[in-house]
């Protein structure tokens, strides 16, 4: 009787531990998405981060029983197969700055346009930059990337359009898929975004 009454005791106890890191991780430590794709990233051991289980996601080679990444640096890059022509996706988290980065390239009309987000788990800021290529020229600076576009052709709506789909549309739907989350890719959860061009960024 004695035991019976110990091993509910232990029992119990374990399930409120449980029960006490699921909170503290879902609502005090994840606070947007974003902290959600770097804590499932950084804190799961291969292959049971949402990326390693993304068809969707190159993959990696690593010995039996070793870590993700013994490095701190998570590089989840896509298959050209789930991409249109010309397009490319790679998120990147960082373990030793606490940062996630997610690059998206498209080819558009003789100019390859790059949008990098980096996100800050400390400060929650999701900030954006835009880049691009052309005639083997690279330009950083996004006034000058949106002269060089509009003289390609290019509209800053086929620009927003381009965003959304790649960031919103693709990875963060094609990453949800596979990850139970209380955020989606319209609701981000607390995250200021500093964005280059205007756009309505309805969390």
């Amino acid at each position: 009787m004695k035991w019976h009454k110990k091993r509910t005791i232990l029992i119990s106890g374990v399930c409120l531990i449980v029960f006490i890191i699921f909170v503290y991780k879902q609502f005090v430590q994840v606070k947007n998405i974003f902290d959600h794709m770097y804590y499932n990233t950084v804190q799961s051991s291969y292959p049971f981060s949402s990326f390693r289980r993304m068809e969707q996601i190159e993959d990696v080679y690593v010995d039996w029983g070793s870590s993700y990444a013994v490095d701190g640096i998570f590089d989840n890059d896509y298959k050209e197969e789930y991409l249109r022509e010309g397009e490319q996706i790679s998120v990147v988290c960082d373990r030793n700055n606490s940062t996630l980065e997610i690059i998206v390239a498209k080819q558009l009309k003789g100019v390859e346009i790059v949008f990098r987000y980096s996100y800050d788990v400390k400060t929650k800021q999701l900030l954006e930059n835009v880049e691009c290529l052309v005639d083997e020229k690279y330009y950083n600076n996004s006034q000058e990337v949106l002269i060089i576009t509009e003289m390609a052709g290019i509209t800053e709506d086929e620009l927003l359009k381009w965003r959304q789909y790649l960031l919103r549309d693709k990875l963060l739907k094609d990453w949800l898929d596979v990850t139970f989350s209380r955020f989606s890719a319209k609701r981000w959860g607390r995250v200021e975004f500093i964005e280059v061009l205007p756009l309505d960024s309805s969390k």
